[in-house]
């Protein structure tokens, strides 16, 4: 193997999960330095990475992705009567989970965040 193709690999490896790296590494330090209750933080936490997708993790990495999105958008957005949303999914999910529940997904999400700083 050449060296120009090894570093081509090397570089590959390393860039392929950056986005989801740097938009977990927003996420956990707005969970750790936001004031207030722990769904507030999750909130927050979960408007960093709007655009994150199981497609930015590795295959061993994405069932746990998947636990953290589907259960912060479990429940639909509200409408007002024109039709504009009123409360996104994440809130309504977020209003009907409980403390213990909330803590559980903000577990799974720093674990997330350090199984892939591993890689």
């Amino acid at each position: 193997m050449s060296l120009v193709f090894y570093n081509f690999v090397i570089i590959n490896l390393i860039m392929k999960y950056k986005y989801a790296k740097e938009k977990l590494t927003a996420a956990i330090y707005s969970m750790v330095t936001g004031i207030g209750p722990i769904r507030v933080r999750l909130f927050f936490a979960f408007q960093t990475f709007p655009r994150l997708s199981g497609d930015h993790f590795p295959d061993e990495l994405k069932d746990d992705w998947n636990f953290i999105h589907n259960n912060l958008t479990a429940k639909e957005p509200s409408y007002d009567g024109q039709g504009n949303v009123t409360e996104g999914r994440v809130q309504n999910t977020l209003q009907e989970l409980g403390d213990v529940e909330c803590v559980e997904i903000a577990t799974r999400m720093f674990e997330l965040y350090s199984k892939l700083q591993h890689l």
